[in-house]
């Protein structure tokens, strides 16, 4: 393999230090997946052993796409080489080794719904108002973020003593369930690499460490790459600091820097050199993003020519923008431009309204990205909790759901018995759910019991066929479990079938891996998979359709022709940015601005950026101005203004 040719300059020196830690700052478009699979190769070529390195992303589409094309590259490697999302790599991890930190290897996943309707009757068992679910629920993810637990809260303010209190319920209850959310997962994984008896074990198993897009860690995954890299030989991480766009959700935007100051020794290599777009848009992005002044700084710089200007649009109104882009998409058309390589990027989903009625008025294919997950719909959810159910006889939100969604008629007043003796009593759900005397003494007719009897006859022969079917034939036989009007309704049915078509491709995917096709393993894919890559699977199937969706949604896509509507102050940047205290307002700002620079950097060819005088907003219309970023291009001449 000459390295020399298939790699730049830059390219080459992240490729090939191995005898320093390395901080890859790679900039949009700059091609750091081509980086990182030359560089597994070439330490395999250096002598590491494939099963000794770890490569860890975000997203299970991301970990896939670099198995792939690890395979094209060394098919005889790929299969040892561990690659996945630092979610599913301590899954694996806490399956194996979980008991050293008190995890049962058979503990489920609560997804964002399980946690949340947990957390709600928490909020019900300490008479708090469900008024401040929200308040209680950012403060405690803020707390999980930074891999905090309970007993480590002092000096509260009064605002968060109720959250302290609903956080110790809830890290108890799922402790009782024998289940982690996503948070806890970090958490868990995190104890496990620096406090358990386990540790050296596991750390000296990974030798050569990659983490993809670091820019989004948070404080916990930092610090779980902090332990691997105590003990590995190479360690490398790869990033963009512009591209830092999930602070909302815990990401730490100077994580990148904090590396460079905590690993000592670490080497910094930028990758500037951009083969995605052309140098018009890219020194409007350049000039853009440079009135940040918290990060490590780079400027792209293109290998696609100039291109053509970007372009500037003013409208009299937002529904007079949506008219203007459809219309000129439809010129487009005309010309026979493939609509796959056209997105409508937005701030937020609420926008979507005028686009989507006018694309579906002029009969023009789109695809929504972002709109409900998939695994977030009620008949998939209701499926899932009955699997989840036979193979956890503590969840008692999973044993509600499931005989409410059942075929056996359980109706929510013999549900709420169940529930009420269940908490006064403290015994599972389930328990309830498996004796006579107990629905006796909860008050349960003998004509339901008989109902509640089959039902429970149903999960444990359920329970009994995840012992051996794989993840596709379990599936199939819940089918026989839920309530027909599941099965009657079109829109559901096709739901229905999508599902089980995920399930069957799963078993596939562990034929070719030699994996274990469970229903268990199913079901951690499910609850792993995020909302934009469920919706990339259920619409990928479509040809010729323009993409809408978020700028958030887009990010690591990439398009011929971008427009990026709603150009305005308090649209974008948005107004939450806008009315902060002065240093968390510079913090989000600075992250507003970031979503910009990555909504212009998805452009290939041609970028049009548009705003409205005036916005339907909540009913009423207001006056708007031009967003400030529309006044950050360092020269006129990077783009038009068209009236």
């Amino acid at each position: 393999m000459n390295l020399y040719k298939l790699l730049s300059p830059s390219q080459f020196k992240a490729v090939t230090i191995d005898n320093i830690p390395i901080c890859i700052l790679a900039g949009a478009g700059t091609g750091k997946t081509h980086v990182l699979i030359h560089r597994i190769a070439y330490l395999i070529s250096k002598g590491a052993k494939p099963e000794n390195i770890l490569g860890l992303t975000f997203t299970n589409k991301a970990a896939s796409e670099m198995r792939e094309r690890v395979e094209q590259l060394i098919p005889e490697a790929f299969q040892r080489i561990v690659l996945g999302t630092f979610h599913k790599i301590g899954v694996n991890l806490l399956r194996r080794y979980g008991e050293s930190v008190s995890v049962s290897s058979s503990f489920v996943i609560y997804d964002s719904k399980d946690s949340d309707k947990l957390l709600k009757e928490i909020l019900n068992q300490l008479n708090i108002s469900q008024d401040y679910f929200g308040l209680l629920k950012n403060q405690i993810e803020k707390w999980q973020n930074a891999g905090i637990m309970p007993d480590q809260i002092d000096n509260l303010e009064k605002r968060t003593v109720y959250a302290k209190r609903s956080y110790v319920l809830y890290v108890e209850k799922l402790r009782e369930i024998g289940a982690l959310d996503f948070n806890s997962i970090l958490i868990k994984m995190n104890e496990l690499l620096k406090f358990s008896d386990k540790s050296e074990l596991i750390k000296s198993f990974f030798q050569h460490i990659l983490i993809d897009e670091y820019q989004d860690t948070n404080s916990i995954q930092a610090e779980i790459v902090y332990s691997l890299a105590s003990t590995a030989k190479t360690i490398a991480i790869v990033g963009d600091d512009d591209q830092s766009i999930y602070g909302w959700r815990g990401a730490k935007s100077h994580n990148m820097e904090e590396f460079l100051k905590k690993i000592p020794n670490t080497h910094l290599v930028k990758l500037e050199e951009n083969y995605r777009s052309t140098s018009l848009i890219l020194a409007a992005a350049n000039s853009v993003i440079s009135n940040n002044n918290k990060r490590l700084g780079k400027s792209l710089i293109s290998k696609k020519g100039e291109g053509e200007n970007v372009k500037v649009v003013k409208t009299s109104t937002d529904r007079q923008e949506a008219e203007f882009v459809i219309n000129d998409i439809k010129i487009r058309m005309q010309n026979k431009c493939n609509l796959n390589e056209i997105a409508v990027l937005m701030r937020s989903n609420a926008q979507t309204r005028p686009f989507e009625e006018i694309l579906r008025f002029s009969q023009i294919p789109y695809r929504l990205i972002g709109g409900m997950r998939f695994y977030d719909r009620k008949e998939i959810k209701d499926i899932l909790s009955i699997l989840k159910a036979s193979l956890n006889f503590k969840s008692d939100i999973d044993w509600i759901r499931a005989a409410s969604s059942s075929k056996f008629s359980i109706g929510l007043v013999t549900l709420s018995k169940i529930k009420n003796f269940s908490t006064f009593n403290n015994v599972p759900v389930s328990s309830v759910f498996l004796s006579l005397d107990l629905m006796q003494n909860a008050e349960i007719a003998l004509k339901m019991a008989n109902k509640i009897k089959n039902f429970t006859n149903s999960i444990i022969n359920l329970k009994n066929l995840t012992q051996h079917a794989n993840a596709f034939e379990v599936i199939q036989h819940t089918l026989n479990i839920i309530n027909n009007k599941e099965l009657a309704n079109e829109e559901r049915f096709k739901n229905i079938e999508q599902l089980l078509s995920a399930a069957q491709q799963y078993v596939d995917d562990c034929s070719v891996y030699n994996q274990n096709p469970s229903a268990i393993g199913f079901l951690e894919n499910a609850a792993l998979l995020s909302s934009s890559e469920e919706n990339e699977l259920l619409t990928k199937v479509q040809e010729g359709a323009i993409s809408l969706m978020t700028i958030h949604a887009a990010k690591g896509l990439e398009f011929d022709i971008v427009y990026i509507v709603g150009m305005e102050e308090d649209g974008f940047p948005h107004l939450r940015a806008m009315g902060e205290q002065e240093g968390e307002k510079i913090n989000k700002l600075e992250e507003e601005r970031r979503l910009a620079y990555v909504g212009m950097t998805r452009a290939r060819y041609e970028l049009i950026l548009t705003y409205a005088k005036r916005r339907l907003v909540r009913g009423q219309i207001q006056n708007r101005i031009p967003s400030r970023f529309l006044s950050e291009f360092s020269s006129k001449k990077f783009f038009d203004k068209t009236f």
